[in-house]
């Protein structure tokens, strides 16, 4: 049995438990994309009524992976870095997951559902689509911050050499300063050294 086919019998037999919920579009049915190779796995994105899922299945090679259902882990892809969910199914094995699209009310046909999902699957290996991961751009603004402070510190003590050294604008209490103030704490060690 091909991968394709393994997938769609396996979110079939579980199409009956979430056919009553609410996250269910019956508009929709379950169908998957062709899988092809990356690194020591095999992917394709799995279109059901509740979801769409970027599916990994390890290939011979990525037995020593072990996974645990319910354990996460970050796969890089030319397009970014994306975050998985392990799990397990007797007839399918050891597979994990990344979300795309849940619940799937944006669909109305699955002609829709499934160009998105061969969309979805090119984009990953496409770097023109490479957008920066929500920690690179919490660091990014972080460090913008600094730079700001820092310009602010430096004139702030040029403005200060330059007039009464006891008058102090802007001073905080202490034990807390506008960097450790900004950036709520991330950087306590800074904070502590400032």
């Amino acid at each position: 049995m091909d991968h394709e086919a393994a997938v769609v019998a396996f979110y079939r037999s579980v199409d009956g438990k979430m056919v009553d919920l609410p996250v269910y579009n019956k508009q929709l049915s379950i169908d998957a994309t062709a899988f092809r190779k990356w690194d020591s796995y095999d992917i394709g994105v799995v279109v059901t009524p509740w979801c769409m899922n970027v599916l990994l299945l390890p290939t011979g090679s990525a037995e020593s992976h072990a996974f645990e259902p319910g354990q996460t882990f970050y796969l890089q892809f030319p397009s970014g870095q994306y975050e998985f969910i392990c799990a397990y199914d007797e007839r399918l094995g050891d597979y994990a997951t990344c979300s795309v699209f849940s619940p799937m009310f944006e669909f109305s046909e699955q002609t829709v559902a499934m160009e998105t999902a061969i969309a979805v699957l090119s984009a990953l290996f496409d770097e023109q689509h490479k957008s920066e991961s929500e920690r690179h751009q919490t660091r990014k603004v972080v460090a913008e911050q600094h730079r700001i402070l820092e310009e602010q510190d430096a004139k702030q003590a040029k403005d200060t050499g330059e007039s009464d050294s006891s008058v102090q604008p802007n001073e905080l209490p202490e034990g807390l300063n506008r960097r450790a103030f900004l950036t709520g704490g991330l950087r306590r060690s800074e904070a502590g050294q400032s």
